[in-house]
Protein backbone atom coordinates (compact mmCIF):
# COMPACT_ATOMS: atom_id res chain seq x y z
CA UNK A 1 0.00 0.00 0.00
CA UNK A 2 1.12 3.18 -1.25
CA UNK A 3 2.23 6.50 1.53
CA UNK A 4 3.26 9.51 0.54
CA UNK A 5 2.62 12.65 -1.32
CA UNK A 6 2.36 13.39 -4.70
CA UNK A 7 1.92 16.68 -6.97
CA UNK A 8 -0.76 16.85 -9.09
CA UNK A 9 -0.89 19.54 -12.46
CA UNK A 10 -4.33 20.18 -11.90
CA UNK A 11 -5.91 21.18 -15.02
CA UNK A 12 -8.70 24.06 -15.51
CA UNK A 13 -12.31 23.05 -15.33
CA UNK A 14 -11.10 19.99 -12.83
CA UNK A 15 -12.16 20.97 -9.15
CA UNK A 16 -9.44 19.52 -6.09
CA UNK A 17 -11.82 16.56 -5.21
CA UNK A 18 -12.02 15.65 -8.90
CA UNK A 19 -8.61 14.97 -8.37
CA UNK A 20 -8.84 13.27 -5.30
CA UNK A 21 -11.67 11.22 -6.99
CA UNK A 22 -9.00 10.24 -9.78
CA UNK A 23 -6.48 9.06 -8.17
CA UNK A 24 -8.35 7.52 -5.28
CA UNK A 25 -9.75 5.48 -8.57
CA UNK A 26 -6.34 4.72 -10.09
CA UNK A 27 -4.92 3.44 -7.13
CA UNK A 28 -7.99 1.45 -6.36
CA UNK A 29 -7.57 -0.20 -9.67
CA UNK A 30 -3.76 -1.12 -9.30
CA UNK A 31 -3.81 -2.14 -5.59
CA UNK A 32 -7.15 -3.69 -5.48
CA UNK A 33 -8.36 -1.95 -2.32
CA UNK A 34 -9.69 1.25 -1.21
CA UNK A 35 -6.61 4.32 -0.43
CA UNK A 36 -7.04 6.77 1.74
CA UNK A 37 -5.97 10.05 -0.51
CA UNK A 38 -6.69 13.91 0.24
CA UNK A 39 -5.12 17.51 -0.89
CA UNK A 40 -3.74 20.16 0.87
CA UNK A 41 -5.71 22.74 0.10
CA UNK A 42 -7.88 23.67 -2.91
CA UNK A 43 -7.66 25.12 -6.07
CA UNK A 44 -10.14 26.78 -7.89
CA UNK A 45 -11.71 25.24 -10.73
CA UNK A 46 -11.07 27.67 -13.40
CA UNK A 47 -7.44 27.79 -12.66
CA UNK A 48 -4.41 25.50 -13.13
CA UNK A 49 -1.67 24.29 -10.63
CA UNK A 50 -0.17 21.95 -8.60
CA UNK A 51 -2.09 20.40 -6.11
CA UNK A 52 -0.15 18.38 -3.10
CA UNK A 53 -2.12 15.44 -2.72
CA UNK A 54 -1.21 12.50 0.01
CA UNK A 55 -1.72 9.00 0.14
CA UNK A 56 -2.66 6.46 2.94
CA UNK A 57 -0.57 7.78 6.12
CA UNK A 58 0.99 10.62 4.35
CA UNK A 59 -2.79 12.38 5.30
CA UNK A 60 -1.65 12.02 8.70
CA UNK A 61 1.14 14.38 8.20
CA UNK A 62 -1.01 17.47 7.26
CA UNK A 63 -0.97 18.99 10.04
CA UNK A 64 3.42 19.27 9.95
CA UNK A 65 2.77 21.10 6.71
CA UNK A 66 4.14 24.50 6.48
CA UNK A 67 1.00 26.28 5.56
CA UNK A 68 2.35 30.09 6.18
CA UNK A 69 3.70 30.37 3.10
CA UNK A 70 1.64 30.73 -0.51
CA UNK A 71 3.02 31.54 -3.74
CA UNK A 72 0.54 32.79 -6.40
CA UNK A 73 1.29 33.44 -10.14
CA UNK A 74 -1.26 34.56 -12.11
CA UNK A 75 -1.89 36.49 -15.80
CA UNK A 76 -4.31 38.87 -16.79
CA UNK A 77 -4.68 39.27 -20.87
CA UNK A 78 -7.17 42.55 -21.53
CA UNK A 79 -8.13 43.54 -24.75
CA UNK A 80 -9.78 40.07 -25.62
CA UNK A 81 -13.34 40.02 -26.23
CA UNK A 82 -15.45 36.77 -26.29
CA UNK A 83 -18.84 35.09 -26.86
CA UNK A 84 -18.27 33.99 -23.31
CA UNK A 85 -18.50 35.66 -20.05
CA UNK A 86 -15.90 33.75 -18.53
CA UNK A 87 -12.35 33.59 -20.15
CA UNK A 88 -11.41 30.14 -18.66
CA UNK A 89 -14.57 28.59 -20.44
CA UNK A 90 -14.45 27.25 -23.86
CA UNK A 91 -15.64 30.71 -26.30
CA UNK A 92 -15.00 31.90 -29.41
CA UNK A 93 -12.82 35.05 -29.80
CA UNK A 94 -14.30 37.91 -31.21
CA UNK A 95 -11.53 40.72 -30.54
CA UNK A 96 -8.00 39.95 -29.77
CA UNK A 97 -6.00 43.76 -28.59
CA UNK A 98 -3.67 41.77 -26.46
CA UNK A 99 -1.77 43.31 -23.43
CA UNK A 100 0.00 40.40 -21.03
CA UNK A 101 0.29 41.21 -17.16
CA UNK A 102 2.40 39.31 -15.06
CA UNK A 103 1.82 38.99 -11.44
CA UNK A 104 3.75 37.07 -8.36
CA UNK A 105 2.71 36.97 -4.90
CA UNK A 106 4.22 35.71 -1.98
CA UNK A 107 1.72 35.74 1.06
CA UNK A 108 2.57 35.14 4.24
CA UNK A 109 0.16 34.00 7.31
Amino acid sequence: MPDGFINVLKPSFMTSSDVVVKVRGILKKHYGEKVKVGHLGTLDPGGAGVLPVAIGKGARLFPYTDESVKVYRAGFKFGVETDNVYFFMQGHTLLDNVVLILLHTVCER
